[in-house]
């Protein structure tokens, strides 16, 4: 079961969230992120962030990253919404999942 977390972002700013869970990296595992208008939706994704993994202590952290024009394309949305898969060899789980919660920028 995905652990849910909202996820603020404000729009036209480069943005990254890091996700902590206790265990080690799995050798070869891949982890990816997308964000859409709604869960179930299988069209286009509106964003596919990058993320990056690293050990820390007995901990796995995976930071997820959407670039400045990325979180503006998402400004006129009202709640999409995010998860975090890791691909472990074939094997899929969903670790995070959540609302994107967009704030509008004022300097533009």
């Amino acid at each position: 079961m995905a652990t849910k977390v909202a996820w603020p972002v404000r729009a036209g700013d480069n943005e990254s969230i890091t996700f902590v869970w206790p265990g080690t990296v799995i050798v070869g595992a891949t982890y990816r992120c997308e964000i859409r208008p709604e869960a179930g939706d299988t069209g286009t994704a509106l964003a596919t962030a990058t993320t990056a993994v690293a050990q820390v202590s007995t901990n796995v952290e995976v930071t997820v990253s959407l670039s400045s024009v990325q979180t503006r394309a998402l400004e006129d949305l009202k709640v999409p919404v995010y998860d975090l898969e890791e691909n472990a060899g074939g094997v899929i789980s969903t670790l995070f999942e959540g609302p994107v919660q967009i704030t509008r920028d004022v300097t533009v």
